[in-house]
């Protein structure tokens, strides 16, 4: 469990995903969907809300299972599925890596699957950081088959007010959203703000 915790300003389009065991996925999705259907509607588009039950449904099971602080998926009009994925984690100092700095979490986080990485300083809200893009080998569509590409863009920021790092990723398929994604990323990160969880609780 961190003892910061993070925020970040994301338009309407992006849903959060429930990660406590204690929320239901089955009602939870059957409700969500019939809210992006509306709003779908409204933009004049039309949904097809039993796949995004298993979209949203899928979705958050995944990132139950690596356990973010935070994660959203992003649901765009003329979409029958989420475009997009955001998750958040905090770092902690350790054995392996003791010191946190932006060098290290470059070193850590970079990877080299279709060549170099494009490295960029970046200064959010909550301190200064490096903004990483790169595209890297995803999951097999048979077993055998051959690997999707999964584009990335992924920030690690080191807080004034802490020794932990936070780890902002955002992943999508499809290079015509190449642009939008990154712009939409980018703003999240430049609103990135951290503060000291007990701090948060005091002022809920």
């Amino acid at each position: 469990m961190s003892d910061i915790a993070v925020e970040i300003e994301l338009t309407p389009d992006w849903i959060e995903l429930p990660l406590s065991p204690a929320v239901d996925l089955g009602s939870w999705a059957v409700t969500t969907a019939g809210q992006i259907a509306e709003r779908y509607a409204a933009e004049g588009e039309e949904a097809m809300p039993e796949a995004l039950v298993r979209d949203l449904r899928g979705r958050a099971e995944d990132s139950r299972e690596r356990a973010p602080q935070f994660a959203l998926a992003l649901f765009l009009a003329g979409f029958s599925a989420s475009v997009a994925w955001l998750e958040t984690e905090v770092w902690k100092p350790s054995e392996a890596m003791p010191e946190l700095s932006l060098e290290h979490l470059t070193q850590a986080l970079s990877y080299r699957h279709f060549g170099e990485p494009d490295l960029r300083d970046v200064q959010t809200a909550a301190g200064p950081g490096v903004r990483i893009r790169q595209n890297v080998r995803g999951e097999r569509l048979l077993r055998l088959g051959p690997r999707r590409v999964l584009h990335t863009l992924t920030y690690a920021v080191r807080p004034e007010i802490t020794d932990q790092a936070v780890v902002m990723r955002v992943s999508w398929r499809s290079a015509a959203l190449d642009e939008p994604v990154e712009t939409m990323a980018d703003h999240a990160a430049e609103t990135l703000t951290v503060t000291a969880a007990t701090e948060r609780e005091n002022t809920e």
